[in-house]
């Protein structure tokens, strides 16, 4: 039996260099009177109608994000958060965390040992003891993680990102005689977009993670081609080729056409099993749906494909 509850919590931070000075009105007054006194709910209207005049003091865009987040909207916080960060929207950075609350139990009647088996048949009945055994186990675990995404131009786009997982190195044992605590993973990601030209673009990644004794790493990179050519409803073919150190070759092609991407990748196995494996892998197919926005003048936003 296995149970698992699992809630996520985001925020965003902003290091922000602060794009001009607060005014001394006295709509800047009352705004900032409300938001000391904890007045979110009226003081994320003041900053509203402060923001709708002069959109790049980054003071507040955030004093409005905090007002906006503790009066339970999130969606609007969030943007605030990034426009505090960057106005023109060129950069972003998110900080996210991970519960899970896990509940196990050992049903000892569903095991079998060899010791069952014997020459008059399979009997269920063996000689392991199960007396110190904790046949329940419950704990908490905690992940968390950071993303940074921007651009220098609008065109490009790189990105970075970092995450940890069981921070707490919970206990994982049904035992009295030994104790196991589940090891930390670190996952490490960057990447980006160039474009090449007006219709094509080369994206690359890489991803790195450890726990314990277990490293795997894995780059690689695709061409892109525009091939309607249509800038704002384009098809574009993708073909490129990901290493996973020590292991394998990941030639990948994918299509993108309106909402929707699809491709497909496959392992050439190159590590010391390929004369086991003759070199066979596994195949993987995809299929991406994004939803476009309605108004095709809305801003455009890179954001990471691979």
């Amino acid at each position: 039996m296995f149970k698992k509850v699992t809630f996520f919590v985001l925020a965003i931070f902003t290091p922000g260099i602060i794009l001009t000075a607060i005014a001394q009105s006295a709509q800047v007054k009352t705004a900032d009177s409300l938001f000391l006194a904890g007045d979110y709910a009226h003081a994320k209207i003041a900053y509203k109608n402060l923001v709708n005049d002069t959109s790049k003091n980054g003071i507040w865009w955030n004093r409005m994000a905090f007002s906006y987040y503790n009066t339970g909207d999130y969606e609007t916080a969030l943007t605030a958060y990034h426009k505090a960060l960057d106005e023109s929207g060129f950069h972003q950075i998110g900080l996210g965390f991970q519960g899970v609350y896990v509940s196990k139990r050992l049903d000892v009647n569903s095991l079998k040992f060899e010791d069952m088996l014997r020459s008059d048949g399979f009997t269920g009945l063996t000689q392991e003891d199960f007396t110190n055994y904790h046949l329940d186990l419950s704990y908490f675990d905690l992940n968390a993680g950071f993303f940074y995404n921007g651009t220098t131009d609008g065109s490009n786009n790189f990105y970075l990102g970092g995450s940890m997982y069981h921070i707490n190195k919970h206990e994982e044992t049904f035992t009295d005689t030994g104790h196991y605590y589940m090891a930390s993973r670190l996952t490490l990601q960057a990447g980006g977009m160039v474009p090449l030209g007006e219709y094509n673009a080369f994206h690359f990644s890489a991803m790195h993670s450890r726990q314990a004794n277990a490293v795997n790493t894995v780059i690689g990179g695709a061409y892109m081609l525009n091939i309607n050519p249509d800038e704002w409803s384009p098809t574009n073919l993708y073909l490129g080729t990901w290493f996973r150190f020590g292991d394998a070759v990941i030639p990948y092609v994918g299509l993108e056409f309106g909402e929707f991407r699809v491709g497909a990748s496959y392992d050439v196995n190159v590590s010391s099993l390929k004369p086991a494996s003759n070199m066979r892998g596994g195949a993987e197919f995809s299929l991406i749906y994004v939803k476009r926005p309605v108004d095709p003048n809305a801003k455009k936003l890179n954001c990471p494909k691979f």
